[in-house]
């Protein structure tokens, strides 16, 4: 039975946070585990990219994902997702923000709003069943994009499209800003204290060349991108419960979990929540999957923070007692 537990956010602000405070908070029985795991350099880096190489094995990392057109279910256009973020003015850059969700009626609204607006060039946005949004071209064009969770908390300048068509993007993004402005759902939005839906992000649209294949049998997630993975993949999927119990390994022989809770707090640069989090999926997640291991329920388990390197654990693990466990900071 193999498990692979992707948490991102673990890592990503360690590197900074490790030289604005004297001392950072420890995790004992995360920081043995993964001090004992054997590592190896992922495949790709970022969370959109590790997720897609569970459902897509065939992609390359460095390509541009695919991820729109698999996932939007619309064939022979050019897809990309398109994700309503929050814009505001940094110093230097423009910084982008990741919003809660939006309501059905707002996601109803900024789609008509859009659709009325783009009507005139061809291009039109799109709501799959999950009310997921995406923007649809009739010709392909030639750009790279940067997946949503690796600008968020981050100025946008030099993560903008890029080739060919990139200039094209950049005045459509540049007009959908404008556009949502002054959008009534917007405005509502503001009065509620609300972060607004100012922006369009656009990104992964690779084009899509076979049909997703995914690793696991059973997959647990509340993030929207691996939910709709499985539900197009036909993967049985479920929501997470509250910790980790051994009878989830009963019902398959290979389990992706997905647990964002680190996300939020790592792109808000806010360590005091970031370490909270890690606290409690060290006791609800960590320490009951690291039993697993030792009592036989569990054969491996992979632990992919989503910043380039894999943390793999086998119940000989345990063993090596040599080892001196390390912070997450020295693990980085």
């Amino acid at each position: 039975m193999q498990l692979d537990f992707v948490i991102p956010g673990l890592f990503d602000r360690l590197h900074d946070w490790s030289r604005s405070y004297a001392t950072l908070p420890t995790f004992p029985t995360l920081e043995r585990a993964l001090s004992v795991a054997a590592t190896r350099r992922g495949f790709a880096d970022g969370f959109e990219a590790t997720i897609w190489q569970q459902y897509d094995p065939g992609w390359q990392a460095g390509d541009e994902l695919p991820s729109a057109g698999h996932l939007s279910g619309i064939d022979g256009h050019h897809v990309f997702h398109a994700s309503a973020v929050h814009l505001e003015a940094g110093m230097r850059d423009l910084i982008l923000t990741s919003i809660a969700p939006l309501t059905h009626e707002e996601s109803d609204e900024l789609h008509q709003h859009i659709n009325q607006y783009l009507q005139p060039t061809g291009i039109r946005h799109h709501l799959d069943d999950s009310g997921n949004g995406y923007l649809v071209f009739d010709q392909r064009l030639t750009v790279r994009t940067t997946p949503l969770s690796q600008v968020v908390g981050t100025g946008i300048a030099d993560q903008m499209p890029s080739g060919d068509d990139a200039a094209r993007l950049h005045q459509l993004g540049n007009e959908l800003q404008m556009l949502l402005h002054s959008a009534p759902f917007n405005q509502r939005r503001e009065r509620e204290g609300k972060l607004t839906a100012n922006a369009i992000w656009l990104w992964g649209g690779g084009e899509a060349k076979r049909p997703l294949q995914p690793l696991h049998e059973l997959s647990i997630s509340n993030h929207p991108l691996p939910q709709r993975c499985a539900q197009v993949s036909g993967q049985q999927h479920m929501t997470p419960p509250e910790r980790f119990e051994p009878k989830l390994l009963d019902q398959t022989r290979r389990l992706l979990v997905v647990h964002d809770g680190l996300m939020a707090a790592a792109e808000n640069d806010d360590i005091h929540s970031w370490q909270e989090a890690v606290a409690r999926i060290e006791q609800q997640w960590i320490a009951p999957m690291v039993e697993a291991l030792r009592s036989g329920a569990l054969t491996r388990l992979t632990v992919i923070p989503c910043h380039g390197k894999v943390f793999s654990l086998s119940r000989r693990s345990h063993w090596k007692i040599w080892r001196q466990p390390k912070s997450l900071a020295q693990l980085l």
